[in-house]
């Protein structure tokens, strides 16, 4: 189901000039340090209760602004929490008393704190997800899997007692809700792309009866759904591209796209206001000095995006992820700015400044990744391709008045034969294709990186080989490179020059790792190994400019007392080429996400990277008053 567990969300919707009026959000609380899932609230929006760490269940009551523990012991598929119309009894699902499939569980509640008031007990037997009260409290709806994918829609007295199936569904059902007295609206999402047309709002009547299909959404996109008197849906579009408000026909009556870490709404409390949520991890930007290890902060209040160096090495540029901006800061943090960016980043693509310093571009997160310019001196954002995919990677062109960009085509399963075009787009607007070929990419889209103002590495899983292939000449691919197809790994990793790659190879006897360092052409090769297993990452390891040194991540710790790691960190080791000596220079806490890069400054003296601080969800009230006013 949506927000099992706390996402670092970077996928943002695409920005746009929007339709009002929207939503007003309000914080509410911010829970700190821990995960969370979807919350449940009192009907008089007083009281919000939200599961910890998917074990314990808390509440946070608006009047006092606290937050009491209310249970423990909630482990279970789909812990979902409900309140009873008179706040006076809580249903929710999870493990039975064997530890095994999540079953409907209640608890009475003491109206005047909100807090049990008993033991909680198992009302029914079939296994049980998305409960929701009749209005008159006195019966719980749930869904309950009937096969693989299917679940139907059960009702079973409050206190227990047998259960009636109301409808079988061939999808899964979240969020179901009891409307008025004799009516239930759910959300039903199916797994086969042949039924994605089937995703979308239904009703059925409590008495039973085939469920009538009312307005199609996204998968498990229904959310907040029906309103609690069943005059209006909300729910997202099928394209996950904006908020629908419908009536309770499904006609459509109002759209709007959220804006980037915009908060949408997740339960209803009441006819026009409901309670939203969103978590994010706060993280920090750090340098550390890799002759001394001395590290210094450059930002820690927010959530950021990898780093990435100015030629000059004078200054770092990074993503602040909430709010979305970009920042560009000199390296002893003083003279910071910020550009508002409506786009952030895809994941795992980088930052890259051009080579004279006056602009940065990224690969925004639109539907088919566009590619956005930031111009250093005026801050000022533009987008000068409207498509590219993740990998190759793009790279700016030696004079900085174009970006080389890749765009693969083919079919999704892994390890199939693909269509690679790279293009290049100018500033002034031009957009046009260089050469395309054919590669056999890893995993869907892992296959190539763009080398120079020429050259075009791919990689194979099925072979091992590595080729390039000068896009400029169109000539047909060259091997430089070949190992073994089945180790770990594959995707290589460039100077900033374009002058020297590395290999991350593992050996097929005593499975030892070693990097090897060459030219693109093969020639110049120089190995080095390594006394640990360097990280998987697409950035994994950097090498200098003339390719005597190595910065790389590993999972390892350094065997010497040099550094104190545990298996949660991730060490950094900088490799002399010449003398294959490993220095171990940095650990790293692997809190949520890895180390990626790393990202070593032009001089070879500076590594600036990312490090998890702690989890953040914040809570809000959102106001749909103005939305539904007229409609």
């Amino acid at each position: 189901m949506r927000k099992l567990v706390l996402p670092i969300t970077l996928l943002a919707l695409a920005a746009a000039t929007f339709t009002e009026p929207k939503p007003k959000a309000t914080l509410l609380f911010t829970l700190k340090g821990h995960e969370t899932r979807d919350p449940a609230v009192s009907r008089d929006g007083r009281r919000v209760y939200y599961l910890q760490d998917s074990t314990d269940l808390y509440m946070f009551d608006r009047t006092t602004g606290r937050s009491t523990h209310v249970l423990g012991n909630m482990l279970g598929a789909g812990a979902n929490v409900a309140v009873s119309p008179a706040n006076d009894r809580l249903a929710f699902s999870r493990y039975a008393e064997d530890g095994h499939a999540a079953q409907l569980w209640t608890v009475t509640l003491e109206p005047a704190t909100g807090l049990p008031n008993g033991a909680p007990r198992r009302v029914s037997i079939l296994r049980a997800s998305a409960p929701v009260f009749s209005p008159d409290g006195r019966s719980i709806a749930f869904a309950t899997p009937t096969s693989a994918g299917a679940q139907s829609i059960a009702v079973v007295p409050v206190n227990g007692g047998p259960e009636r199936i109301v409808a079988e569904t061939r999808g899964e059902i979240w969020p179901l809700q009891w409307v008025k007295t004799d009516t239930l609206y759910f959300g039903l999402s199916f797994g086969s792309k042949a039924d994605f047309a089937k995703n979308g709002m239904y009703r059925v009547a409590v008495s039973g009866g085939t469920p009538q299909f009312i307005a199609r959404t996204a998968d498990w996109g229904q959310w907040p759904g029906s309103t609690p008197d069943g005059r209006f849906i909300v729910s997202y579009d099928s394209t996950w591209d904006s908020v629908l408000v419908l009536n309770a026909s499904g006609k459509r009556l109002h759209a709007y796209k959220p804006s980037d870490r915009e908060v949408t709404a997740d339960v209803w409390f009441g006819n026009a206001r409901a309670i939203g949520w969103k978590g994010h991890w706060i993280s920090a930007v750090r340098a550390i000095d890799l002759a001394t290890g001395k590290e210094r902060v450059l930002s820690d209040t927010s959530a950021h995006l990898e780093p990435s160096w100015s030629p000059d090495g004078r200054q770092v540029a990074f993503i602040q992820v909430a709010p979305t901006a970009l920042v560009i800061m000199n390296v002893d943090g003083s003279g910071r700015r910020k550009a508002a960016a409506a786009r952030i980043p895809m994941p795992n693509t980088p930052l890259l400044w051009s080579p004279d310093g006056r602009s940065i571009f990224y690969r925004n997160n639109l539907t088919d990744g566009g590619i956005d310019i930031v111009d250093v001196a005026t801050l000022r954002t533009r987008q000068i391709a409207r498509m590219a995919t993740a990998e190759p990677l793009p790279r700016w062109r030696a004079d900085s008045k174009a970006i080389l960009y890749g765009v693969v085509n083919g079919p999704e399963n892994s390890d199939s034969l693909k269509k690679i075009e790279i293009r290049e787009a100018s500033l002034d607007g031009a957009d046009r294709l260089l050469h395309s070929i054919q590669a056999r990419c890893i995993g869907g889209a892992h296959c190539g990186k763009i080398v120079d103002d020429s050259l075009l590495a791919t990689w194979s899983g099925a072979t091992g080989d590595y080729a390039m292939t000068n896009f400029r000449t169109r000539a047909a691919p060259r091997i430089v490179y070949q190992r073994d197809a089945t180790q770990q790994q594959p995707v290589p990793t460039f100077s900033n020059n374009g002058r020297w790659m590395v290999v991350r190879r593992q050996s097929k006897t005593d499975r030892r790792w070693s990097i090897e360092v060459m030219h693109p052409d093969g020639l110049a090769r120089h190995s080095a190994q390594l006394a640990f297993g360097p990280a998987p990452g697409l950035m994994n390891a950097w090498v200098s400019d003339d390719g005597s040194q190595v910065v790389i991540v590993s999972h390892d710790c350094p065997a010497s007392n040099e550094l104190r790691c545990s298996s949660d960190e991730n060490a950094i080791y900088r490799v002399d080429i010449a003398s294959g000596k490993s220095t171990p220079v940095a650990v790293v806490p692997r809190v949520q996400r890895p180390v990626a890069g790393p990202w070593v400054s032009p001089d070879s003296r500076t590594l600036v990277y990312t490090r998890d601080i702690e989890a953040r969800v914040e809570f809000y009230e959102v106001d749909y008053s103005e939305v539904f006013k007229g409609r």
